[in-house]
C-alpha cells in the first residue's frame, strides 16, 4: 500500500516522503510556512478541547444550582475542575504565545 503523507499529498507528489521534512515542523511539503505552526495547532487543539469541557461543566452546575435540593458536594467538585481547567488553559495560552513568538523569529520577524 502507497504511503500517503499527512497533508494527504500522493506519493508522487510528496516530498515529505522522500526524506525531507517527514510531515512535520513547520514547513509543508512545498516548503511553505504553516501559520499557525504544528506546534500552535497542537496548543489550539488542547484549548478547544478544554474550552469544550468547560462549557459542559458549566451547564452541569447551572442545572444543579437550578435544583433547590441539589446536592452541594456536586456543585463544589464541578467549580473545582473548572478552576483546574482554567489553570490548564492558562498554561496553554502561555505555551501559544511562546510557540507564536519562535514562530515569528523562525520567519525573522523578531
Amino acid at each position: 500500500m502507497n504511503k500517503i503523507c499527512e497533508l494527504d499529498h500522493q506519493p508522487e507528489d510528496c516530498l515529505c516522503l522522500e526524506g525531507g521534512n517527514q510531515g512535520h515542523g513547520t514547513t509543508t511539503c512545498g516548503g511553505k510556512i504553516t501559520i499557525p505552526s504544528l506546534d500552535e495547532q497542537h496548543i489550539l487543539a488542547k484549548i478547544r478541547v478544554i474550552q469544550e469541557e468547560a462549557r459542559r461543566i458549566k451547564k452541569d452546575i447551572l442545572a444543579v444550582d437550578r435544583l433547590a435540593e441539589g446536592p452541594r458536594a456536586d456543585v463544589k467538585t464541578l467549580r473545582n475542575r473548572l478552576e483546574v481547567l482554567r489553570q490548564q488553559r492558562a498554561d496553554l495560552e502561555n505555551q501559544r504565545v511562546r510557540a507564536a513568538e519562535e514562530r515569528m523569529r523562525f520567519l525573522g520577524h523578531a
